[in-house]
């Protein structure tokens, strides 16, 4: 695979072909002539996505990572309504065609997995009176600093951390490592 990886176009032509898919199947079309095209356009796409998802879970350090892991996990959330579609399409397919499903419902359970699994890393830190932060000691010793110049009142539902602090706890680690 080629060193950069272009997330952003990949994604974007996937979900293309995702939502290409899902109106051929509203459509009349003839299974003898499609329906080994669509099986195998689906395939390919979970593959696809498959792959830039494992990318993304071997590069925690990707600018960018959890707008795209967040994209994936929309994406992942469209293939399996489509893989869901087209396992109640049971009619349109032939029987050997039909051997392939058992692939298509581990693969649909896989993508529901991930999607969890994305939901857990992103949600964002959240700091209230009555939690406690569970961070890196670095970032704990930096928010027991600034905790107490900071007015909790005025965050009665909770004060969130935009994703760039995955950049400031980097960079605190960083610079706690060098020491």
């Amino acid at each position: 695979m080629s060193e950069k990886v272009h997330y952003e176009d990949n994604l974007f032509y996937l979900l293309t072909d995702i939502t290409r898919l899902k109106n051929g199947l509203k459509l009349s079309i003839d299974n003898e002539f499609f329906s080994e095209k669509l099986l195998g356009d689906l395939f390919f796409i979970d593959t696809v996505l498959s792959r830039h998802y494992k990318l993304l879970q071997d590069n925690p350090f990707l600018i960018r990572r959890k707008d795209y892991l967040f994209t994936v996990m929309k994406m992942k959330k469209k293939l399996t309504e489509l893989q869901e579609s087209i396992l109640e399409k049971n009619g349109f397919f032939t029987d050997e065609q039909k051997e392939k499903f058992p692939d298509i419902k581990r693969s649909m359970a896989r993508h529901l997995q991930d999607i969890q699994s994305i939901r857990q890393e992103s949600e964002p830190i959240l700091i209230t009176p009555e939690r406690t932060i569970r961070a890196f000691p670095a970032v704990n010793t930096l928010f027991l600093w600034i905790l107490p110049r900071i007015n909790l009142q005025n965050f009665q539902s909770g004060f969130h951390f935009p994703s760039y602090i995955d950049g400031l706890v980097f960079r605190i680690q960083s610079f706690h490592a060098a020491f």
